[in-house]
């Protein structure tokens, strides 16, 4: 059995509303968390990308959530592939895209083209 979850980017929020996926990654139960931080700014996506992966990295795979489109806004193309490119950077355990129904031919063929035209570099396996 495999345990994965989603959320914030700082567990000290989240696990006021029992979600302390922070205290799971010690306990080694997870084997992969995935940060949810829809922003349109790419200075505020690595700096909460670099909470999650200074206090859980070490312990799991973190994978970098990004929206194309959420409740309070949307990312253009451009928006979208840069958190892709620093999370790569970053060493996350890559990208996970949300949401699919957001997906334009555009989109489609500029991840193609930039990002994902190589495969990204993995970390090590988590202890």
């Amino acid at each position: 059995m495999f345990l994965a979850t989603n959320g914030g980017h700082d567990w000290r929020h989240d696990r006021v509303e029992g979600r302390d996926w922070a205290r799971w990654a010690y306990s080694g139960w997870l084997c992969y968390y995935a940060s949810q931080f829809y922003v349109t700014d790419p200075v505020t996506f690595r700096k909460k990308l670099a909470v999650t992966m200074r206090d859980i990295g070490p312990y799991t795979s973190v994978y970098a959530g990004i929206a194309f489109a959420w409740s309070e806004s949307k990312n253009t193309v451009n928006e979208l592939i840069q958190p892709v490119y620093a999370a790569r950077e970053m060493g996350t355990g890559d990208v996970m895209l949300f949401h699919g129904t957001a997906f334009t031919p555009e989109l489609l063929d500029a991840l193609r083209q930039k990002p994902f035209q190589h495969a990204a570099v993995l970390p090590p396996t988590a202890p």
